[in-house]
């Protein structure tokens, strides 16, 4: 299998399976990567995604040009998973284990940098090692799903569509979104959760 789906509670673990071609993707990989992701965002039981790279030399070095195929896929956009994840309100955490693509001065050079470059310039959040990479983002994830998911849904929303707007624009918009959430069961669980001192009970209504 070119694409690892596996479930382990609210969390989904999403591989690229193809390490003898540093995880590039062939037509075939985004396919089912296509397939994963709507499954992932379609079932509300999975709150958090992990996307990693098999192996340890890459995590995924972009589209496998010596497939040959890229170019039919690019007629078909439905079997591309770009503009899915683009709109995915569920969070997401990659795994990078290797080599992986990615800033714009590092495409238009070519240059590598090192894990603790990309830290610095703000392109990734922590480096560990990488007998503690998965344990980590699983350590994120389990924090994440600690919050409200439509709480958690609703920011990653706010980020991504506030980034095409003024900052009035952004701000009213925040002020929308969070008016909906005051109306959720959710909201409604929280209060009393604080005010007991006990875990909430979310269910993402």
């Amino acid at each position: 299998m070119k694409v690892l789906f596996e479930k382990k509670g609210p969390l989904a673990y999403v591989t690229i399976n193809r390490p003898e071609r540093l995880n590039a993707c062939d037509g075939e990989t985004y396919r089912m990567l296509t397939e994963v992701w709507h499954e992932f965002r379609d079932d509300p039981a999975l709150r958090v995604g992990i996307l990693t790279g098999a192996g340890d030399r890459a995590f995924c070095v972009g589209t496998d040009v010596k497939a040959n195929d890229f170019a039919r896929l690019s007629e078909e956009p439905h079997n591309l998973p770009f503009s899915l994840l683009s709109g995915l309100c569920k969070p997401l955490i990659a795994a990078i284990n290797g080599h992986a693509n990615g800033a714009l001065e590092l495409l238009y050079t070519g240059n590598r940098i090192g894990a603790h470059e990309a830290l610095r310039l703000g392109l990734v959040d922590q480096v560990v090692p990488l007998s503690h990479l998965m344990r980590k983002c699983a350590e994120i994830a389990h924090a994440i799903c600690q919050s409200a998911p439509l709480a958690v849904q609703t920011i990653k929303q706010a980020v991504l569509r506030g980034l095409a707007m003024s900052l009035a624009e952004g701000l009213k918009l925040e002020q929308e979104l969070y008016q909906w959430l005051r109306g959720t069961d959710d909201a409604r669980e929280g209060v009393p959760a604080f005010a007991e001192k006990r875990p909430p009970q979310w269910q993402g209504k």
